[in-house]
């Protein structure tokens, strides 16, 4: 896998458990690929999703994680194309 990757996670995300996310880490790792997971406490699926609000199915947005994920992009991005 030659293009680096950014995992942005709620750790409360039944779309996307714990347990899938190591997963998807562990393969990312054998693989060779250069990636970053942040995980964002107490969010769920579509986080960073203004209006998102059906904390019954698992989507609530959390603006904390949102404000959090936006930096961790932009940190991600300025770093991968920092020597363009």
């Amino acid at each position: 896998i030659d293009a680096s990757i950014l995992i942005l996670h709620g750790w409360e995300d039944p779309m996307a458990p714990p347990a899938d996310v190591i997963a998807v880490a562990t393969e990312l790792t054998g693989r060779g690929a250069d990636w970053q997971l942040h995980a964002y406490g107490h969010a769920m699926h579509a986080f960073t999703a203004e209006g998102a609000n059906m904390p019954e199915r698992g989507l609530k947005h959390d603006p904390a994680a949102a404000r959090r994920a936006w930096r961790a992009t932009v940190s991600f991005l300025e770093e991968l194309f920092a020597g363009e």
